[in-house]
């Protein structure tokens, strides 16, 4: 948005099988130099690794980028300006954002986003449905999956975290 903004670089394997994608990092997190520092989204990468979509850090470590860069995983935000909270987004940010994370995830031929809350849903995809694949996909035919919420029902987080590990994209080479 023309104004210089210390910010997360992104993780781009060379052929990504899937981006996790965030609506954007928080200052903890770009404190620490690492995405998604925060109790809620250490939950949610935790989950994602239970799954099966990359390995879980070495030693109990919060730091994701290298394990999910060897799984041929992506990390991104949709706006990269870090907040404390949504509400301190603009439309207008957010719909930078999600231009430029669409033409990236689009030239990269993504076949699999997924979001850790539901927003950045709402933002890609124009609703944000429920938790789990969602019915539409992106304009380049990428599946767009749900987390369910941090606080879902353990049978609902079961369920739908077995939906995507059925669904992962096999590692390519």
């Amino acid at each position: 948005m023309g104004e210089p903004v210390l910010t997360l670089e992104d993780v781009w394997p060379a052929r990504p099988r899937a981006v996790i994608v965030g609506l954007n990092s928080t200052p903890t997190s770009v404190a620490a130099g690492h995405h998604h520092q925060g109790r809620l989204a250490q939950r949610q990468l935790l989950r994602l690794a239970d799954a099966g979509l990359f390995r879980r850090p070495p030693s109990g470590g919060t730091f994701f980028e290298r394990v999910v860069l060897d799984a041929d995983i992506g990390l991104t935000d949709v706006v990269k300006r870090p907040t404390c909270a949504e509400k301190h987004l603009s439309p207008r940010e957010i719909e930078i954002g999600r231009q430029a994370v669409n033409a990236e995830l689009e030239a990269r031929r993504v076949p699999l986003v997924v979001c850790l809350f539901s927003r950045p849903v709402m933002v890609l995809l124009g609703s944000s449905g429920r938790p789990g694949f969602q019915p539409r996909t992106t304009s380049w035919g990428a599946r767009v999956f749900r987390m369910p919420g941090p606080f879902a029902p353990v049978d609902e987080v079961r369920d739908v975290m077995e939906d995507l590990s059925q669904g992962i994209p096999a590692v390519s080479g």
